[in-house]
């Protein structure tokens, strides 16, 4: 394959990827352009992409606020893509905001939908929980239920790395009345929430329950392959009180 096929093969290929990762044609276009002429001008891209006049600062600006170019002020301006590497942690940093930003969404969505199915649904005897994946999520999904709750809250935190995360969340909690009741491993500090008293926690769990109607509770923190269940089984409930309660799991 002559090296011109073999470019002409490659350009379509990234078109068609950053039609899927979501880029306009023209952005896609776009940023071909610079890529083949850098650093390249407004008018340079028009020529090369077949862009009309109109578009190309609105597939110019698409590209910019998603980090894949970088823009040189002058006048004319002038425009360069990043190393592929700088590429990549850009559209990853997107598809990750993007995939937060839906899944804040849909838990706003399933709030919304939990009354009306209460309401409506026969008692079945047994009740769902979802699956929350990745660091991040999870520790969102923690401080909500933490700012959720108004009357009581059961921490049990083995993982070092979520006191400090969570520590602002409940030091909230705390200071609007909420009651916590909190218990900490070994290994994590207490100095940050020092004045809630905390227990020493000897089994290795990492669970929350706030208003003893939701529990969430996860494995340790270790980035995206960590997971946490978030349930409103009684059941469930019940046993991780009763956790903290226990002197084979809490020690005051």
């Amino acid at each position: 394959m002559s090296a011109t096929a073999m470019r002409s093969e490659a350009e379509e290929a990234i078109l068609s990827l950053m039609k899927e990762t979501g880029f306009t044609k023209e952005a896609a276009r776009a940023f071909l352009a610079v890529l083949g002429k850098q650093p390249a001008t407004a008018a340079d891209i028009c020529k090369e992409a077949g862009i009309f006049d109109s578009k190309v600062y609105r597939a110019l600006d698409e590209l910019e606020s998603r980090q894949l170019i970088l823009k040189q002020p002058g006048n004319p301006n002038r425009y360069s893509t990043p190393t592929p590497r700088d590429v990549l942690r850009a559209l990853s940093d997107d598809i990750a905001a993007e995939h937060e930003r839906k899944l804040a969404l849909a838990r706003r969505m399933v709030e919304r939908i939990k009354p009306l199915y209460e309401a409506a649904a026969p008692d079945s005897g047994f009740e769902l929980a979802y699956i929350v994946r990745g660091r991040k999520a999870i520790i969102r999904a923690i401080e909500e239920v933490i700012g959720e709750s108004s009357k009581d809250l059961v921490v049990l935190l083995a993982d070092p790395s979520l006191v400090s995360d969570v520590g602002p969340a409940l030091q909230k909690a705390h200071d609007r009345g909420v009651g916590v009741r909190l218990a900490l491993g070994r290994k994590a500090s207490s100095r940050e929430l020092a004045f809630m008293a905390p227990k020493s926690l000897d089994c290795d769990c990492n669970i929350i329950v706030g208003d003893g109607t939701t529990m969430l509770s996860t494995d340790a923190i270790d980035g995206e392959v960590t997971h946490a269940i978030v349930t409103s089984d009684d059941g469930m409930i019940r046993m991780a009180q009763g956790y903290y309660e226990g002197p084979g799991c809490c020690v005051s």
